[in-house]
């Protein structure tokens, strides 16, 4: 027999997973001082798409408020790839925290986590910062919709805040459409609760008529005075669905096709895509959903404010030059979503903190932060606390900012004191992925090196061991470095007796001894 275990070497045990009698030889000695695992990091820092912790999936209204019931996004989520983030926190596309053009803007979380599975990585948390802009004294929630919602109407809603849930994030307006699926019927026997089925009118132009059996098996009119199905069944009798397309976080529409217009229906449109789905890969990937008024809670009422009370019959056809009716269909166009302002060391506290009850972190960073405003008090205000704190063990990978020269990178290294933490200078020059032949975007890009260094401590953890001492290592992805002081390029890592050089442009030799033993005296 093989065995099967799924083992911790952070707490220890292990777990065997296929039944059998095992054999383990238990040392009653004290234990002594080991490294501890560096293949598991968390990334803070603002992205496209995806949840915020604290913050309704549904973002915030006006008021500031939570809407009551609405979920919470408040543990990180862990990726094991770079398309998983893709598909909850978007791809390589640029925020606009701050003026068009300004590389504040560039989206730094995207290619750490790319360089981080580039270079090695296995396991990465992602917390997401969102600073909400105030205006006139009213946080703005950063949330696209269609409209306003009622009780007699259906607004389309982005999941999370955001410019990326704006139908035109991507140039050309991409609304959000239902489009009517309808399909002859004649045994109704097995339907599910929630169907819908329609009856074209005799006469072009006019109502159909509606069937719903509701939460029973019994299907009934829309009539003022409900009638049963006819029995034979008509011999146009359609069974009615709908298809809904959207895009999706990582630039891809989405389908979600035959959805039901009843509350009963196991696929509701209400429900898949509703605020609260019951699935959570549904509330973390779904990128928009639907606020149904109170009134249309059947689903002729739901019907008729989809599509309209009108509906020619699918199989007559229009005696030529005439042409067939379009299919019924109804699109949303979302506006009014932004992606914050720039964020400060405020509003990293919480992104930070949803990171402490995730014992398998041994590295956390902030990609991109030493670029902003306020990035020494997110750096020495938040991170370094954060992995300080005791019993954390993990360490912080600190950075500076781009285009500094090695004076500059002293005073930085100056204002940090912490045997915790590791800062890596300078920044690393990139394949811009975002380029195009042709137009001004630079083929090349800085960006921080947080995210090659985590790659590369995971590596050597899975490669050689956790006991080992990170040597020269190939960086992936990298062209250059980003260096604008004659002397030769230098990697400092705190305290000063840990130290790593770049010997070329793709090489760097770290010797890793302060970081190790930061987590082995936690």
């Amino acid at each position: 027999m093989t065995m099967t275990e799924l083992t911790s070497p952070r707490l220890g045990w292990t777990e065997y997973l296929t039944p059998g009698v095992y054999v383990e030889e238990v040392s009653f000695r004290a234990p002594s001082i080991e490294g501890v695992g560096t293949t598991t990091t968390a990334f803070v820092g603002p992205t496209l798409t995806g949840p915020v912790g604290g913050m309704p999936y549904g973002g915030l209204p006006p008021t500031g408020a939570p809407v009551a019931g609405s979920p919470s996004g408040g543990i990180p989520e862990l990726l094991t790839s770079f398309g998983d983030f893709q598909n909850i926190y978007g791809g390589f596309d640029d925020l606009a925290l701050s003026n068009p053009g300004d590389p504040k803007n560039r989206n730094y979380m995207a290619m750490a986590v790319k360089a981080f599975f580039d270079n090695g990585g296995a396991m990465l948390y992602v917390s997401r910062v969102f600073a909400n802009k105030a205006t006139g004294g009213t946080i703005d929630p950063g949330v696209a919709s269609s409209g306003t919602p009622a009780a007699t109407n259906i607004v389309a809603a982005a999941r999370f805040p955001g410019s990326f849930g704006n139908s035109n994030f991507f140039g050309p307006a991409v609304p959000v459409t239902v489009t009517l699926n309808y399909g002859k019927i004649q045994q109704v026997a097995n339907l599910p609760f929630g169907s819908l089925l329609a009856v074209p009118p005799a006469a072009a132009g006019t109502a159909p008529t509606l069937y719903s059996n509701g939460g029973t098996s019994q299907f009934e009119s829309n009539a003022a005075t409900p009638a049963p199905l006819p029995s034979p069944l008509p011999s146009n009798l359609y069974l009615l669905t709908v298809k809904v397309l959207a895009m999706g976080a990582n630039g891809q529409q989405m389908v979600f096709d035959n959805l039901g217009l009843d509350s009963n229906h196991p696929s509701y449109i209400g429900s898949v895509l509703s605020s609260n789905p019951p699935r959570h890969i549904d509330a973390l990937q779904n990128q928009i959903y639907f606020i149904i008024g109170s009134g249309l809670n059947t689903a002729p009422a739901l019907y008729a404010a989809l599509f309209g009370t009108t509906w020619v019959d699918p199989s007559v056809k229009p005696v030529p030059p005439a042409k067939p009716a379009p299919i019924p269909s109804q699109s949303f166009t979302l506006t009014g979503g932004n992606d914050g302002a720039e964020p400060t060391a405020n509003d990293y506290t919480s992104p930070l903190r949803y990171c402490e009850p995730l014992e398998d972190i041994a590295i956390v960073a902030t990609p991109g932060a030493s670029i902003y405003t306020d990035s020494i008090n997110i750096m020495i205000g938040g991170l370094i606390p954060h992995v300080e704190r005791q019993r954390a063990y993990r360490v912080a990978i600190l950075e500076a900012g781009p285009n500094l020269l090695d004076s500059d990178y002293e005073n930085v290294r100056a204002q940090i004191d912490s045997i915790y933490s590791a800062l890596y200078v300078p920044w690393v020059v990139t394949p811009n992925p975002l380029a195009k032949s042709g137009t001004s975007i630079p083929a090349e890009i800085a960006v921080p090196p947080s995210g090659f260094m985590a790659g590369i401590y995971a590596r050597n953890d899975t490669q050689n061991s956790r006991q080992k001492r990170l040597r020269t290592r190939l960086f992936s992805g990298q062209l250059t470095l980003n260096a604008t002081s004659p002397l030769p390029n230098k990697v400092y890592s705190i305290p000063w007796e840990s130290i790593a050089f770049v010997s070329s442009p793709t090489v760097v030799t770290a010797c890793g001894e302060h970081e190790q033993r930061a987590l082995t005296q936690s």
